[in-house]
């Protein structure tokens, strides 16, 4: 004979009860995270942190998305409360990502003229601590330019172990009087003249500019800048972490070449193409002011990311994660290509390379 206990019922109601209220703590828990992301995307939309570590999560802010991926399986639980406000809140990162991150999907296809003018700028910063023998001709072989922009390059070892430079560019800016350290341009075209920005000593800890005038033949002419402002990123200091952002010098060095470089350039209608590292992202808001009246390249013609920049620790993988080397043209060049070479060539840096046309006067 069975004797009926009175808790049978409601112990086996609170196991019930349980195993529903577990899950459901659960999925309000993992909640924290797309919530996290979502007061990002709004702090960063009203207020644009140009230092410390909110400005850092907008450099990276689309890849904060990723792990999102991870909690689908949770969300996707029918039953619980927890699992259906993480569905709203996946949904609503979905959008924010749809409108403020979507990679372009497909390029725009420009009309080249064969008659005009064409010039071929590649620009890629080696890495300082780049010693590979034959990184740099690997790297130029696979992407042959009219132009070459290098930042952080060794100069006498460029001298001496990089037979394709030598050969393929016999004009050459490298270890000139007063040239910014680690900077070179080499051309398949004459250089007709040449020169180093320093603007106000008190904004330059070393020369950051280097600019080289290509004849193309026919009268064309066309200026190409080399640029590498200062790294917002420094350690030690009154910074209480060990690595800290702070962009306002660079701000000033971009400034300045804006300012009192790029701008007389502008007012002439002077043909020109700036390359180089600029150390500074596209969602950072000196972004908009450095670029005005200038075409990004890549923004005009590009699809995808166009990251160029990855850490250390990745940059043996063939991927980006931040775009921050560039291909800028004045309005009377028109992009034609851009492409973003992640091959790992001993550096953190990927090779952007660009073609321009050069539009008749009007």
């Amino acid at each position: 004979m069975r004797v009926s206990l009175p808790y049978d019922r409601p112990i086996s109601a609170n196991v019930r009860l349980g195993r529903g209220i577990l899950p459901g703590l659960g999925a309000l828990l993992l909640l924290v995270y797309p919530v996290l992301v979502l007061l990002l995307g709004c702090i960063s939309l009203l207020f644009q942190p140009r230092t410390g570590l909110l400005a850092v999560a907008r450099l990276f802010a689309p890849h904060l998305y990723l792990p999102l991926l991870l909690l689908l399986p949770f969300a996707l639980r029918r039953g619980s409360a927890g699992a259906a406000a993480l569905r709203v809140a996946l949904f609503l990162c979905l959008c924010m990502f749809c409108l403020r991150y979507m990679p372009v999907l497909s390029a725009a296809s420009p009309v080249a003229n064969p008659a005009a003018p064409k010039l071929s700028v590649l620009t890629w910063n080696v890495f300082s601590g780049n010693r590979s023998a034959t990184a740099i001709d690997d790297a130029l072989l696979a992407n042959p330019a009219d132009v070459v922009v290098l930042q952080e390059a060794d100069w006498l070892w460029l001298d001496t172990s990089a037979g394709s430079l030598t050969q393929s560019y016999p004009y050459r800016l490298m270890h000139v009087d007063g040239s910014p350290p680690g900077m070179a341009l080499v051309s398949k075209y004459p250089i007709l003249d040449s020169g180093v920005f320093d603007g106000h000593r008190d904004l330059w800890d070393i020369p950051r500019l280097l600019w080289a005038r290509v004849d193309l033949g026919g009268g064309n002419r066309v200026t190409v800048i080399d640029t590498h402002p200062i790294s917002p990123y420094y350690s030690g200091g009154d910074c209480p972490l060990p690595v800290c952002f702070d962009p306002t010098l660079r701000d000033r060095q971009l400034s300045a070449i804006r300012d009192d470089f790029l701008q007389p350039l502008l007012d002439k209608g002077e043909p020109f193409v700036l390359a180089g590292d600029l150390n500074m992202s596209e969602r950072e808001p000196m972004y908009g002011t450095f670029s005005r009246g200038l075409t990004d390249t890549f923004k005009a013609i590009g699809a995808g990311f166009g990251a160029s920049w990855r850490p250390q620790f990745i940059m043996n993988q063939p991927v980006g994660v931040l775009r921050i080397d560039y291909l800028m043209a004045s309005p009377s060049l028109t992009p034609l290509t851009i492409t973003t070479d992640c091959t790992p060539h001993h550096s953190d840096h990927c090779v952007v390379n660009g073609t321009f046309q050069l539009e008749p006067a009007h």
